[in-house]
């Protein structure tokens, strides 16, 4: 019987591993890839820019690594040859967690387009170790292919079981590891599995002639002393990690509580002084989110939350409100404190940040307020309650998501607003967003008043529709609800700090269609027009 018809024991266990291997490379990849964007996301955001810088590098990486392995699968066809490649993807996935937190803090300051940013740290990142896992797929074949009348039907076979592999990376890693686990201990686990692939194919390589029989046993302890390498270098990257994260928190004057990252947010809890902060770690800094003084209840030093409670005053008899982004909870607490019998429903897409929440800030569900976990548009779609006064601060370290400031969205917030209810917003002032978000707002409500400084700072926009109320009603009614609740924010102070601006109403209005908010976000506005 010739060789080509037999295989013998060795050459089936050979085989089955690389279509192991074939599934634990293909997994890795989309893990890696779905992993690189928890990396960049705090630097250089979420938006549709990051995404085509991770993806575009993964293919990128990916070709690269077809083409090379390709050409040294026909030159040196030995697993244990391609099992170095492996083992060093690994030790390059190792050390990420270690470089890229001052890598990317560099990047943002040398590059101040977030876009070229995100895809250079893409590049330095995940190009190197993918492309030696991109290896894998055509050297597979070439290892697989012991009868050369089915390397087709080998090749399908391999590149369908690491596309499975794919699929279960990206789900794994997605629903399972990121809700569970930290960043840091999903990549050191990553780097580990790749290892571990890498040295199978270093110890199991098989018997081909003489020399590969003579050196089989060399292999074998190559195999072993690159373990205790990697496990070496593994105590290692841990000791640094604690290292560097102690001196983290050492350098800043606030004591972190606590630090989590859900499937949404880098999140860090603060407390200086009688002060807690919430934090949602992106764009290379720690932007906040909520913060309680917890020595005084009525306080909130957050600016922008001072002035949401003005939307009291325009409907003044408000029974129930709805506030999409909850954060911490501050204001909705707030005007609870004061309105005992107003229902509030508090709609938060990360649970981990209610969570916190009620761990920090004294967010306490009851009848009367009940907080729900989804996405603030998907809830305006499903549900069939009309409110009085809705409110929205779904901000996410210093940008919003596009779906929820596009016409559409608001005029889903207009078809649950009670008759004489209003809808109040909390915007951020310096770029064009800004003016182009007041735009979208006046072609969906009759009205769009402004409260807050009239240069700096956020600022809060109340919509309602029917005739405009007058400054003098407005007055009176803040005046009214003062005297009867003892705001800790004088309501009459608050709609004293009114203003108006011109927008160019030449310009579109956001969409669904048609929504670049990131790029919006990052024009600066120098030439704002004020009114009186």
């Amino acid at each position: 019987m010739s060789v080509n018809n037999t295989i013998n024991h060795n050459q089936k266990f050979y085989i089955k591993l690389i279509y192991i291997n074939a599934f634990i490379t293909g997994a890795v990849v989309m893990a890696m890839e779905m992993t690189g964007s928890r990396f960049l996301t705090p630097f250089f955001g979420s938006s549709v820019y990051t995404w085509a810088s991770i993806i575009s590098m993964v293919l990128l990486s990916l070709s690269a690594g077809y083409f090379i392995g390709g050409y040294l699968a026909e030159k040196k066809p030995y697993s244990f040859f391609l099992g170095y490649f492996l083992y060093i993807a690994a030790v390059l996935i190792l050390f990420i967690p270690l470089y890229y937190v001052q890598l990317f803090n560099y990047l943002y300051e040398i590059i101040p387009d977030t876009k070229a940013g995100g895809f250079v740290g893409a590049l330095i990142t995940l190009f190197l170790p993918l492309l030696m896992l991109g290896m894998y797929s055509p050297y597979s074949v070439k290892l697989g292919s012991v009868d050369s009348i089915r390397v087709g039907k080998i090749s399908g076979n391999l590149y369908a079981i690491s596309t499975i592999g794919s699929i279960v990376g990206t789900l794994g890693v997605t629903f399972i590891l990121i809700p569970l686990i930290g960043l840091k201990t999903i990549t050191i686990s990553l780097s580990a599995i790749s290892a571990l692939s890498g040295l199978s194919l270093v110890f199991f390589h098989p018997k081909e002639n003489n020399e590969l029989n003579r050196n089989k046993k060399s292999k074998k302890n190559q195999a072993w002393v690159l373990l205790i390498l990697y496990l070496a270098l593994l105590m290692l990257v841990s000791f640094w990690g604690e290292i560097f994260h102690s001196s983290l928190k050492n350098k800043t004057s606030s004591t972190i509580l606590e630090e989590v990252e859900s499937e949404y947010n880098h999140i860090l809890i603060k407390q200086k002084g009688e002060y807690v902060t919430m934090g949602f770690y992106h764009y290379g800094a720690n932007h906040l989110e909520s913060s309680i003084n917890i020595l005084n209840e009525y306080e909130l030093p957050l600016s922008y939350a001072q002035i949401m409670p003005v939307g009291l005053i325009y409907s003044n008899k408000a029974k129930n409100l709805l506030m999409i982004g909850m954060g911490g909870g501050a204001v909705t607490k707030y005007i609870q404190s004061y309105l005992k019998n107003i229902d509030i429903t508090g709609v938060e897409l990360d649970e981990k940040v209610i969570d916190l929440a009620k761990k920090y800030f004294g967010l306490v569900e009851k009848d009367n307020y009940k907080v729900i976990i989804e996405d603030g548009r998907i809830f305006m779609h499903r549900s069939k309650d009309t409110f009085d006064i809705i409110m929205l601060d779904a901000y996410k370290g210093g940008y919003i998501p596009f779906h929820l400031c596009t016409q559409e969205f608001y005029q889903m917030i207009e078809n649950h607003m009670n008759k004489n209810g209003c809808a109040v917003f909390n915007l951020h002032r310096g770029s064009k967003l800004f003016n182009r978000t007041i735009l979208t707002l006046e072609t969906v409500f009759d009205n769009v008043d402004l409260y807050g400084s009239k240069t700096k700072g956020n600022a809060i926009a109340v919509a309602y529709n029917g005739p405009s109320k007058p400054i003098s009603e407005l007055n009176k009614t803040a005046d009214s609800l003062q005297n009867q609740y003892n705001f800790f924010y004088n309501l009459k102070d608050l709609s004293g700090i009114r203003f108006n601006i011109v927008v160019d109403q030449k310009q579109k209005a956001l969409t669904d269609d048609f929504a670049p908010v990131n790029f919006l976000n990052a024009i600066q506005e120098h030439n704002e027009k004020t009114g009186d």
